[in-house]
């Protein structure tokens, strides 16, 4: 757990700023590093992943609704 050091106690709200803040991280250095290698703009990156991401996070309602109309 982690302990806030603001407060000095376990927060949940201070462990999802941690996890956002590592997400964020995360991402800009795969959008620097994939802009360098393949040199078209961080912000082309960008919307390339969240496009990805969103296919990845729409597919299981997607096969859901398939599975739903076929049966």
């Amino acid at each position: 757990m982690t302990i806030c050091p603001a407060c000095g106690t376990d927060s949940e709200e201070y462990t999802s700023m941690i996890d956002y803040f590592v997400a964020v991280v995360v991402r800009e250095t795969i959008c620097q590093h994939l802009d360098k290698k393949l040199g078209i703009g961080v912000m082309n990156v960008r919307n390339l992943m969240i496009e990805h991401l969103k296919d990845e996070r729409d597919a299981p309602e997607n096969i859901r609704c398939w599975f739903e109309r076929m049966l």
